[in-house]
């Protein structure tokens, strides 16, 4: 299930409103930009850069899309409206996430001791990489709201004494 945080109805994407060609399991770009609240023009330019592929093309070249794919772009909407990121910060933290998902499932087939401590070190170092680029950004906004509230209180200050 897929949900939108952009909307303040919060969309979810499920079996009731997502319903791919029965034969095919894919969706054109125009249904897939409607089920990601995006442009077509964000999925072309998405794609452009690297953040998400396209899961087939039609004999006639038409992109189709799969709910895994609707899921990244929704997810790529989502980092943007929360961290601000930019699109180069997002696909890292996309991909980071994307690792520490196959490093569980390697964690599920695996019984060596050893290979379960490799597993966690990799973890661990992919959510130390996430946590670092939320600090710079958490200390950015700290310091921006420390300049504003300093301009807040100086504004205060003239209008109390009435010295302007």
């Amino acid at each position: 299930m897929i949900k939108t945080a952009s909307d303040p109805q919060e969309k979810t994407l499920s079996e009731e409103n997502f319903s791919p060609k029965a034969d095919t399991g894919l969706v054109k770009i125009g249904e897939a930009a409607a089920m990601a609240n995006v442009s077509e023009r964000t999925l072309r330019y998405y794609e452009e850069i690297k953040l998400i592929k396209p899961t087939a093309y039609t004999a006639g070249g038409c992109r189709q899309y799969n709910t895994k794919t609707i899921e990244r772009t929704i997810r790529i909407r989502e980092l943007q409206e929360l961290t601000s990121f930019n699109l180069e910060d997002i696909k890292s933290v996309l991909d980071k996430e994307e690792s520490i998902e196959v490093l569980r499932e390697a964690w599920k087939t695996t019984d060596s001791p050893e290979e379960k401590r490799r597993i966690l070190i990799e973890a661990g170092d992919s959510l130390s990489h996430l946590s670092n680029l939320l600090d710079i950004k958490i200390k950015r906004l700290t310091d921006f709201q420390a300049e504003i509230v300093q301009k807040e209180s100086l504004i205060k200050d003239l209008l109390t004494k009435g010295d302007f």
